[in-house]
């Protein structure tokens, strides 16, 4: 048998459709460590931004804004009158180990025509329901400092029209709950800080974590998988082709 007719057996058939599987794969592999890269990079800005806008003076909240994507994470004052009839919950937010949700409650600015929603904190999920939320409630009136933040609005959360009042939010949607709010809402949120001192519920005060994550740990592990992956596919194939027996036909033989 010659060489040309052993790299034509089945077995070695295989080795086109193996190779491309293997470089797909490994491309896939590259393609989701640029992507732990992208989200990094998209991490550190945000902690930059962060960093930046928390160092600004703090603000007073009595109205708009003109630019209210501007002012995320920057600190601010703001007073008015709870309206705890249109409070609603913001559900999945675990303290530890212990589940619970955060209360969502519209503060009405001076004048009435405008208000903003207030994270006022978190409480167990057994407490979920309307009537035991009740302990929760402080003095209507209220002057408040927290950090202002942005609503996260979008098919997820966003009622119909014709749906009835929802009291359970999977997450912040100002433009889903400002539809069963009689009054204009501001296009973001206050996270309420905590007094000091202050103790018990709602609790108040979690810190944003601004370190970098994972991500270049999970970048490295995926580069590396399609290193070892490359690596060992075309290892293998020069092992197999090394071990091969070689039959020279002889002259004549047919």
């Amino acid at each position: 048998m010659s060489r040309s007719q052993g790299w034509r057996s089945p077995s070695n058939r295989l080795l086109l459709p193996l190779f491309v599987g293997v470089i797909i794969a490994a491309l896939v592999m590259i393609r989701l460590g640029f992507w732990q890269l992208d989200r990094r990079a998209q991490r550190l800005e945000r902690n930059g931004r962060i960093t930046s806008r928390s160092s600004q003076p703090v603000l007073q909240i009595d109205g708009p804004l003109e630019d209210p994507t501007s002012v995320e994470y920057r600190y601010a004052i703001v007073s008015g009158t709870f309206d705890y009839d249109n409070e609603v919950i913001v559900i999945g937010r675990a303290r530890g180990d212990a589940p619970g949700l955060h209360l969502l409650t519209p503060l009405r600015l001076a004048g009435g025509n405008y208000a903003v929603l207030v994270d006022r904190g978190w409480i167990p999920y057994s407490d979920r329901e309307p009537a035991a939320r009740t302990q929760y409630r402080g003095p209507e009136q209220a002057e408040l400092r927290g950090r202002i933040m942005r609503s996260f609005g979008g098919p997820i959360g966003s009622p119909a029209a014709t749906e009835p009042r929802r009291d359970a939010w999977a997450r912040v949607d100002i433009a889903g709950i400002q539809a069963q709010i009689p009054y204009q809402l501001l296009p973001f949120y206050v996270e309420q800080l905590p007094e000091p001192g202050e103790t018990g519920l709602p609790w108040r005060g979690a810190e944003i974590v601004l370190d970098e994550g994972s991500h270049l740990s999970y970048a490295i592990q995926w580069f590396s998988f399609a290193v070892i992956l490359l690596g060992g596919f075309f290892a293998r194939v020069v092992l197999v082709a090394r071990q091969r027996p070689t039959t020279v036909e002889a002259p004549g033989s047919s």
